[in-house]
């Protein structure tokens, strides 16, 4: 005769008296853009709750948020909540919506056995009451891990890619305008990089003094936040090789396809001056 699982849980349930529950969704940036949606887990999580005769309190949801990270404002709140015996479990459609660390995903597994508080996960179905479900757990744990750093490498690699094609990833820097993904020249920032390098290029002034300067002459802040131009923003701006057609990124200068605003031999020749206060 075939074992009835779906009774045979039910009635362990029952032996328990284990009767509240709350639900833990997340999505990653990277999850975002491949469709992975909080609703579609949270939507599990309830008809799970319903199948069960479980009283479901409260569903935490972080959207944007790396399962790598032990900083997530929901999962957080969740944690508090445990330890004022809000709930008995915690339910979650995949055990990589929980952690993708297994370091952290362990440490808060225990933690949350120490509060009598255990975990479900729905797909695969594991639940850490049993010594198997534990076993599972772990081994689920690192695979998740190892996905994510997967993730991660094929991230970088299409930016490296994105990089060398002259596609920029990030945000928009003082003297460019960024269109669908490519660097074009602003006119009128452009004009004033261009003067920074070479007030310290050739007037052989100080960050201090270019500052100065610009504020003088009502030159355009270099962001929204600005207030006035500070030597340490002109540091930045001279040390930054993007402007000399360069973008560094992991440890690598790649050269890109957009206009430069100096040459490579300004660039140096502002680089080599030393501050003078």
């Amino acid at each position: 005769m075939a074992v009835n699982w779906k009774e045979l849980n039910k009635k362990q349930v029952a032996e328990d008296e284990l009767t509240k529950v709350c639900g833990y969704v997340r999505v990653s940036t990277y999850d975002q853009i491949k469709g992975v949606s909080l609703e579609d887990q949270a939507e599990s999580i309830r008809n799970w709750a319903k199948y069960m005769g479980y009283e479901l309190v409260h569903i935490y949801k972080d959207a944007g948020e790396s399962g790598a990270s032990k900083e997530r404002p929901a999962f957080q709140q969740m944690m508090k909540d445990a330890e004022q015996g809000m709930f008995d479990m915690v339910c979650c459609a995949k055990i990589d919506r929980f952690a993708r660390s297994i370091r952290y995903g362990i440490e808060y597994m225990y933690h949350l056995e120490d509060l009598n508080v255990y975990m479900k996960f729905l797909s695969p179905e594991i639940d850490t009451r049993k010594p198997e479900g534990k076993m599972l757990f772990t081994m689920m744990s690192q695979f998740a891990e190892m996905e994510k750093e997967q993730i991660q490498e094929r991230m970088d690699m299409g930016k490296f890619n994105k990089l060398s094609s002259g596609k920029f990833i990030s945000k928009k820097p003082f003297g460019y305008d960024v269109v669908d993904g490519d660097l074009i020249l602003n006119e009128e920032e452009s004009f004033w990089v261009e003067k920074i390098f070479k007030m310290s290029a050739y007037g052989e002034m100080s960050y201090r003094k270019i500052a100065e300067e610009l504020n003088a002459q009502s030159a355009p802040l270099p962001t929204a936040r600005s207030k006035q131009w500070t030597h340490n923003t002109v540091y930045k701006i001279i040390k930054n090789d993007l402007y000399k057609g360069f973008y560094y990124y992991k440890g690598q200068l790649v050269e890109m396809e957009f206009e430069p605003i100096v040459s490579k031999s300004i660039w140096s020749r502002a680089n080599k001056q030393r501050e003078r206060v």
